[in-house]
C-alpha cells in the first residue's frame, strides 16, 4: 500500500508539473490564433500595440505603418505554398492566422517587420514560413540605439527551410540588451515577395524551457499528499 501510494503522489506531481510547464510556455508564445482586446482574429486586422501589455511588444512596419494578419487560404497575401496561397504544409504547428507585412504580394522584397520592446531581451524566437527559391532573410537584433549586435541569415536551400516549410530562428544574448529586432526578407528571381511570420517567443530561445511551479499548483500537490497521507492512515486502522 505505501508503495502505491507514493506511485500516485509522484504521478500526480508529475502531471500538475507538465500541466503548469504545458500552459506557461503556451501562454508565452504569440501565434496570433487570439489577439488581446480583439473578439477573434481576422483577415487583415492590423497588429501594432496589442501585445504591449501581455508581452511588452510592439509590431510596426520599417517606414510607417503597421504588419496585418493573414489567415490561411484564400486570399493569398503572404506566400505562395505547395498546396494553395497562404497555406503552410500542415503539421508544422500552424494554426489559422500567421503575421505578414503590407498584406499585398509582389516585388522582390518584403517591408522590413520591426519588433520593438518596453524592455530588453536576451533572447528570442520564432518561424518565418516559406523561405525558398533563391530567398533569403535577415533577422537582426538591435541595441538601445538601433546598433545591430547580432545577425542571422536563412537562406532557401538551408536545413529546415523549403516550399510551405516553417523555419526555426533563434538567438541567446549574455544580457538583455536587444531592443528591437528586425526583420527582412528578399529574392533575386522574379515573381512576389511576401512575410510569413508566426510562433513568436519575445523572451526565449525555447519554449520548452522548465518554468517553476504556480504557487495555486503547489497547494494543489499539497492538498494531494494530504489526502493520501489520510487516506493510508485510515486503511492501516
Amino acid at each position: 500500500m505505501k508503495n502505491i501510494l507514493v506511485s500516485l503522489i509522484v504521478l500526480c506531481a508529475s502531471m500538475i508539473f507538465l500541466s503548469a510547464h504545458s500552459d506557461s510556455a503556451t501562454a508565452s508564445v504569440i501565434n496570433f490564433e487570439s489577439i488581446p482586446g480583439i473578439e477573434a482574429p481576422t483577415d487583415g486586422l492590423l497588429i501594432n500595440n496589442q501585445f504591449e501589455t501581455t508581452h511588452g511588444v510592439i509590431f510596426s512596419l520599417e517606414g510607417g505603418g503597421s504588419p496585418q494578419l493573414a489567415r490561411i487560404g484564400a486570399p493569398t497575401t503572404a506566400f505562395q505554398g505547395p498546396i494553395a496561397g497562404d497555406t503552410p504544409v500542415p503539421g508544422q504547428g500552424i494554426g489559422e492566422f500567421f503575421l505578414t507585412d503590407d498584406g499585398v504580394l509582389s516585388g522582390l522584397a518584403a517591408i522590413p517587420l520591426i519588433v520593438t520592446y518596453t524592455m530588453p531581451t536576451a533572447a528570442a524566437s520564432g518561424i518565418i514560413l516559406d523561405i525558398d527559391f533563391d530567398e533569403s532573410f535577415l533577422i537582426e537584433a538591435r541595441n538601445n540605439i538601433g546598433d545591430v549586435i547580432e545577425s542571422i541569415v536563412i537562406n532557401a536551400g538551408d536545413p529546415g527551410t523549403g516550399d510551405g516549410i516553417a523555419t526555426l530562428w533563434s538567438f541567446t544574448r549574455p544580457s538583455a540588451d536587444v531592443y528591437s529586432i528586425r526583420f527582412v526578407g528578399s529574392r533575386s528571381t522574379s515573381g512576389s515577395f511576401g512575410l510569413g511570420f508566426d510562433n513568436f517567443d519575445a523572451r526565449s530561445a525555447s519554449a520548452a524551457t522548465p518554468i517553476p511551479l504556480p504557487a495555486t499548483h503547489i497547494l494543489m500537490l499539497a492538498g494531494l499528499i494530504g489526502f493520501l497521507f489520510f487516506t493510508r492512515q485510515k486503511l492501516i486502522v
